[in-house]
């Protein structure tokens, strides 16, 4: 099925082969990322995927912030250009229907402003979902606490009629303290809201933001379409069984003759041209070993058993076991 994937990933090029092994598991459509830290000047690929990127921003050659998405090269898209002074980049897709993507990222220490807000929106057209770390505390979204920015972005949610995917699951972990809370939101149009369902991974992957995966529910995915290739095709057989069916006699007294001609053509093509398979192609990295494997393995255990008891000495365990992690990888 077709997904989307939101994160805060604390910096991309650390978390590169920690991104590779997600898009390995899931194979989005689109990711979308927060506090990307790369800058104006940085060149990054990702194979089979285009980036649209918001720079980081600049203090002597330190990044902070940024937002990119990234869009497999398959899929139908478009990036819009936007005139905003928020981290956002925009683009529109097409899966089971077409709609606008939008990741951004509001910093702590950022005053929102709800008339820029509302701006960014102005330039959003159709149905639309929205994806990023706001950085704003409300029940609404799952946060144990309100803050005067949260009840802004309440307001504008309510006033755009948005639809919040976010079920009260916690999104962030406080390297610190090992506090929780859930500072990325996930809004959509009312029109895409049954379409997705909403789900926070168990992994940080190395940061300290959870994923979010967001997968087109049953029913909408649609299997990828087999091409005929048309490099690797028996044109010698094309022509002899082109010549030995293709007779006059075979169309004559017939109605429809263009669909017969058609529908034989078809039948010579798929006895003479090779097609793709209409199944996703499996990615494989060759240095991903089981010491890879074991090492995320522990990762996930660490965090399991510090989110069943939340006791100093657990986050230690955790914060040790996401360094090896990190570090073999």
């Amino acid at each position: 099925m077709d997904s989307v994937i939101q994160w805060n990933c604390r910096g991309m090029k650390n978390k590169f082969e920690e991104l590779k092994l997600f898009v390995k598991d899931c194979n989005p459509v689109a990711i979308c990322l927060q506090e990307s830290f790369l800058l104006k000047d940085d060149s990054l690929t990702f194979k089979n995927y285009t980036i649209y990127s918001h720079p980081a921003s600049d203090d002597n050659g330190k990044a902070h912030g940024g937002t990119l998405i990234m869009v497999r090269n398959n899929v139908a898209h478009n990036q819009v250009t936007i005139n905003s002074t928020l981290q956002a980049v925009v683009v529109t897709l097409t899966l089971h229907k077409k709609f606008t993507l939008c990741s951004v990222y509001l910093p702590p220490a950022l005053r929102i402003d709800i008339a820029e807000l509302d701006r960014l929106m102005g330039q959003i057209s159709g149905p639309f979902i929205i994806l990023g770390d706001f950085n704003a505390h409300s029940l609404l979204w799952g946060c144990r606490t309100n803050n005067p920015k949260g009840e802004i972005i309440e307001n504008f949610i309510q006033k755009h009629d948005m639809c919040v995917f976010n079920d009260g699951s916690q999104t962030y972990l406080h390297p610190a303290t090992g506090s929780t809370s859930a500072l990325d939101l996930s809004l959509c149009h009312p029109n895409l809201f049954l379409d997705f369902n909403w789900k926070v991974a168990d992994d940080l992957c190395g940061s300290d933001h959870f994923p979010i995966l967001l997968q087109t529910v049953d029913g909408l995915q649609q299997n990828l379409i087999p091409h005929f290739k048309l490099h690797r095709a028996d044109w010698t057989k094309f022509q002899l069984l082109c010549e030995e069916r293709l007779v006059p006699d075979l169309f004559e007294d017939q109605a429809h003759s263009m669909e017969l001609f058609t529908r034989v053509i078809y039948q010579i093509a798929e006895e003479s041209i090779p097609r793709t398979s209409n199944r996703k192609k499996r990615i494989y990295y060759p240095w991903f070993t089981n010491l890879c494997k074991d090492s995320i393995k522990s990762r996930k255990k660490a965090l399991h058993d510090f989110k069943r008891m939340l006791a100093n000495e657990r986050l230690i365990s955790y914060k040790m076991a996401a360094a090896k992690s990190r570090r073999t990888i």
